[in-house]
């Protein structure tokens, strides 16, 4: 999305369909469609592309974990930093009651 409105970068990704309702990606079966579709890709299909590259299931499940992990402290970061921005007494007890329901484990 850095780049989304770059003049000489254009997005693009090959659109694509989960065939199986796994909730873990390294155990979704990822059905490439051959079209291209303008835009960011909307979600990575890295742990997909490593289980077709037959890599250990152990190695693809750590990093799926170890993902998973940074994109809560991705977030939590990113809440952190709007948290910093408000000046609104209430508006900082609300953000402070929704982070207090997260589960960052």
């Amino acid at each position: 999305d850095d780049f989304e409105k770059h003049e000489n970068v254009g997005l693009g990704h090959m659109s694509c369909m989960i065939e199986t309702d796994e909730d873990t990606p390294s155990k979704q079966t990822l059905v490439f469609l051959y079209k291209f579709v303008e835009g960011s890709c909307p979600k990575s299909h890295g742990f997909n592309a490593a289980r077709l590259a037959n890599i250990p299931d152990s190695i693809v499940e750590l990093a799926q974990t170890k993902a998973s992990a940074f994109e809560r402290w991705v977030t939590l970061k990113r809440i952190l930093f709007n948290l910093k921005k408000v000046t609104d007494k209430s508006q900082s007890q609300d953000l402070l009651q929704f982070l207090s329901q997260l589960k960052l484990n």
